[in-house]
């Protein structure tokens, strides 16, 4: 905490951290809170009081929620498919092996599509495709690979897409988390003075810390 604040950015190290330490005993299942501070809490209740729901919101089940639902029908292709939506529609490779697919495989799931779903001595079985995928993040193309036959329900495995979820929507909160003031060095809240540049206002109590010089 003493180094000068532009020699420590210069140097190797794994970045600024935090270490919390309790001033008394701790009770087992005790919760610690940790205060963001007042900007933080005020832009909070501002918006769970602004905030309303997005189109169409209620309908978004995320694949968490739709894994646990073992009675759930798959979509099979006739019926529509998952890839255009914020989910992806998968099939474990322990079924693979399982249904006697030798070619050994590095993921735990593929994609794939269900091409038929029926009822056999009680049970919901279905056809499905797995899918090869070639390509990077920009261009990428969907092959035919294997088929399987009278699979169980239990092959399938819903995963979101990248940045579907709601925390990375542009509704979603966010907000810095405030410092108290007087845990930081003095030097290190005066780098911005010494370097010419223009002060921001003094913080008030918990509020974020910004080193205006650093660029």
């Amino acid at each position: 905490l003493n180094m000068d604040p532009m020699e420590w950015i210069r140097s190797n190290h794994t970045g600024l951290a935090f270490d919390f330490v309790a001033l008394r005993d701790l009770e087992e299942d005790e919760e610690v809170f940790i205060h963001y501070g007042r900007e933080w809490e005020g832009a909070w209740e501002n918006h769970v009081r602004d905030w309303s729901p997005p189109p169409e919101a209620d309908l978004y089940v995320p694949d968490y929620e739709l894994n646990s639902i073992p009675e759930l029908l798959i979509r099979t292709v006739s019926e529509g498919s998952y890839s255009a939506q914020v989910h992806e529609l998968r099939c474990r490779d322990e079924f693979r092996e399982l249904f006697g697919l030798e070619e050994e495989s590095d993921a735990d799931h593929h994609p794939c599509r269900a091409i038929d779903r029926y009822e056999e001595n009680g049970k919901i079985l279905y056809n499905v495709e797995i899918l090869d995928r070639n390509g990077d993040s920009s261009v990428c193309w969907e092959e035919f690979g294997e088929v399987l036959f009278g699979v169980p329900r239990d092959i399938f495995l819903f995963v979101d897409h990248p940045y579907t979820r709601d925390q990375a929507q542009p509704w979603s909160f966010r907000h810095e988390m405030g410092i108290p003031d007087d845990i930081l060095p003095t030097h290190w809240k005066s780098v911005g003075e010494r370097n010419g540049s223009m002060m921001q206002p003094a913080p008030t109590p918990h509020s974020p810390f910004r080193i205006v010089g650093l660029r």
